[in-house]
Order: C-alpha cells, then sequence, then structure tokens
C-alpha cells in the first residue's frame, strides 16, 4: 500500500475533527438537557409541597385577572405534579 498523500492526511485530520467537534457539542447538549431536566424536577417538587401544605394557589385567567384554584383544581393539579415528578426526577 503506498503511502498516504499529504491531501488524504488532510482529510482524515478534518473528518476527525469534524467528528471531534460533534462528540463534544453532542457532550454539551446531552449536559444541558440533563440540568434542565433537573431543575424542571426540583419546580416541580416545590410546587407540589406548596399544593400538599395547603398553600392559597393562583391563576391568573385569560383577562389577566387573579383567581384561587378550588379543592378540585388542587386535586387535579397534584395527580398532574406526581406525574411529572415520575418523569422528570427519575
Amino acid at each position: 500500500m503506498p503511502p498516504k498523500t499529504y491531501a488524504e492526511r488532510d482529510a482524515e485530520f478534518r473528518k476527525r475533527q469534524q467528528e471531534r467537534a460533534d462528540n463534544e457539542r453532542k457532550t454539551q447538549e446531552e449536559q444541558q438537557k440533563a440540568a434542565q431536566k433537573a431543575a424542571d424536577c426540583e419546580r416541580s417538587r416545590g410546587y407540589m409541597r406548596a399544593l400538599e401544605d395547603g398553600v392559597r394557589v393562583t391563576r391568573t385567567d385569560a383577562a389577566g385577572n387573579r383567581e384561587y384554584i378550588d379543592d378540585a383544581q388542587r386535586a387535579a393539579e397534584m395527580d398532574r405534579m406526581r406525574k411529572a415528578i415520575r418523569e422528570l426526577c427519575s
């Protein structure tokens, strides 16, 4: 097998550089996703604690008015948070 030309060696080098850059980008994206998931998990747990502790929770309606959630809405929110915690905190 004849020795590789400069162009062939350069092409291989550039390919390795691109692969390394792609791997670094992918690793960084995965780390960002994991950090976001951890933050979402903690936020969901905090909201769940507030719901369980009976803290008065408000929502803003379409007109911009603040309204307090009732017991049925609180139960629905707690169910929603349990599902979110299962997904985010695993």
